[in-house]
């Protein structure tokens, strides 16, 4: 049982192409270790697809998007072809089948997935007879849209006040700076700044850089006009007027040709009001890595960009000649953001970080949740009692992104510094899905077990407050596929093993008494 997102990277140019070609493969490896280790509080492994659009020569942004459909429909029926079974059998006949088992496989909304996709999707999986059925793809109209509830910059933000904790910074009353990557329309960027500007008054938003340009404001960008364009419009569409003294826009889609060179504009705030000049592509991306790791703020929230765009051979940015550090917080809001050397070398020279898979893991319990919901309730029962589901998910989200940020300072403690801080959080990762395996194993060899009220549980201690206290959904879990059962199980228990403690080295012997003291 596996989940993860499928991203799609549009390559516009023949530089795009030819990089995405040579690096998508570790792309794709590299995300679904960090799926996997970020999955450690959901029954599913981690997955990732990555597939590359070649766009050149596609003028319009509609045509793009038609050819974006168009390969998005023909992976997913390729997908189905493979994995459309009937009595736990691939179906095709043409499909070498080594298992001969149901593979559930769940995907999730990633880079260029958008709504009307996902819906298609969803459709075309009951079509076709996929086993999870309308489960396949999460952030659909029957499920938990991601960006309309922000779920992922919930853990993203949780992380964040916690590990400002550690500098001293109280983040709903304290004043700081801080600088994003991914812009206001974003999911991860977007609902960030929406929490920040609702959360903390105290918030300014020094920089700001996306795939439309870039802003940077000394005082902070003005909140009524941030406000305005957040989870509406990307970066570019801020008003120049509201920027202070100081402050300057920079415009990748706003571009003219001159001696046979591409122009980008760039809008600045003077003494003498709005300042408009055009500069060349060299100094575009000189200004836009100057923002990115010369402006010295409190905390960085990477919500958007490649992987690795921060790696081995530029982290050393980030510390200046007298060894102050540009940003002493950075919570990762983007899968892989920073690379591992990166992250190594940042850590040793003072940097906290809280990695990708544990601050923007709220995501993907989310869609975990909402195939829950897909397995326990119909369509029409679900949008009926949507509005207290998501709420009591919700309420899951912030306890399970506040476990980890606490367990991650609290060891790091512990240790007295001599771990660092992405160390501890993959080493929570792998000791959940240790315990995770093994359960999984045991339960599946003992489904007997399954009918123990002890069992059941553990089971009902794994859903939203909604389907524990509603007698009918209740009673329906005992009817979820065994397979899936025994992953909700062996997930349970294991989370809960190491973020709450008090497990005893004989496995078998103290399963009973661990779960009666801690599923009551």
């Amino acid at each position: 049982i596996a989940r993860g997102g499928w991203r799609t990277i549009i390559s516009r140019t023949q530089d795009e192409l030819t990089t995405n070609r040579n690096n998508i493969f570790r792309e794709v490896f590299v995300l679904a270790h960090t799926q996997h280790l970020k999955n450690k509080d959901i029954y599913e492994g981690g997955s990732k697809l990555a597939v590359i659009l070649d766009a050149r020569g596609l003028e319009s942004s509609e045509a793009v998007v038609q050819q974006l459909y168009k390969l998005q429909y023909a992976m997913l029926n390729a997908f189905l072809d493979i994995f459309v079974t009937e009595n736990g059998k691939a179906r095709d006949p043409r499909v070498v089948d080594y298992y001969g088992d149901d593979e559930p496989i769940e995907l999730g909304p990633d880079e260029n997935m958008h709504d009307t996709m996902i819906e298609v999707i969803a459709r075309q999986a009951v079509k076709r007879g996929y086993a999870l059925g309308g489960g396949i793809m999460s952030s659909k109209r029957v499920g938990i849209n991601h960006k309309q509830y922000g779920v992922t910059s919930r853990g993203v933000i949780r992380s964040a006040m916690i590990a400002m904790n550690q500098v001293g910074i109280d983040m709903t009353k304290d004043e700081f700076t801080m600088k994003i990557t991914g812009g206001p329309f974003g999911d991860v960027a977007g609902n960030s700044i929406a929490l920040l500007l609702e959360r903390c008054p105290g918030a300014k938003i020094v920089c700001i850089t996306d795939a439309t340009g870039a802003l940077y404001d000394p005082e902070g960008a003005d909140r009524q006009e941030m406000a305005r364009i957040v989870l509406k419009a990307d970066i570019h569409e801020f008003n120049p007027e509201a920027l202070h003294k100081g402050g300057f826009m920079l415009f990748s889609r706003h571009t003219r040709m001159e001696a046979l060179k591409q122009l980008y504009r760039k809008v600045e705030r003077t003494d003498a009001g709005l300042k408009e000049s055009w500069i060349t592509v060299d100094e575009y991306y000189k200004e836009i890595d100057a923002v990115l790791f010369n402006v010295p703020v409190n905390l960085f929230l990477p919500c958007g960009g490649r992987p690795e765009t921060i790696d081995a051979n530029n982290w050393s940015k980030w510390v200046k000649e007298d060894g102050k550090l540009t940003a002493p917080v950075i919570v990762e809001g983007a899968n892989s953001f920073i690379s591992p050397a990166a992250r190594e070398c940042l850590q040793k020279n003072g940097v906290i970080i809280v990695r990708d898979s544990s601050a923007n893991k709220c995501g993907v319990i989310t869609s975990s949740y909402e195939i829950i919901a897909n397995l326990l309730m119909s369509e029409k029962e679900f949008l009926k009692h949507k509005d207290v589901y998501v709420r009591d998910v919700l309420e899951i989200l912030d306890k399970r992104a506040r476990d980890e940020a606490n367990l991650i300072f609290r060891r790091y403690k512990e240790a007295e510094g001599k771990l660092l801080y992405t160390e501890i959080s993959a080493g929570l990762s792998e000791e959940i899905n240790e315990h995770y395996d093994r359960l999984f194993g045991f339960f599946c060899r003992r489904t007997d077990l399954l009918e123990k009220p002890v069992i059941f549980n553990v089971l009902l201690r794994h859903m939203p407050a909604f389907v524990r206290e509603n007698v009918r959904y209740r009673a329906r879990v005992k009817k979820l596929p065994v397979k899936i059962q025994c992953a909700i199980l062996a997930s349970e228990i294991a989370s809960t093993i190491v973020y709450n403690g008090g497990w005893e080295d004989d496995f078998e012997g103290s399963l009973t008494t661990y779960l009666e003291a801690h599923f009551k």
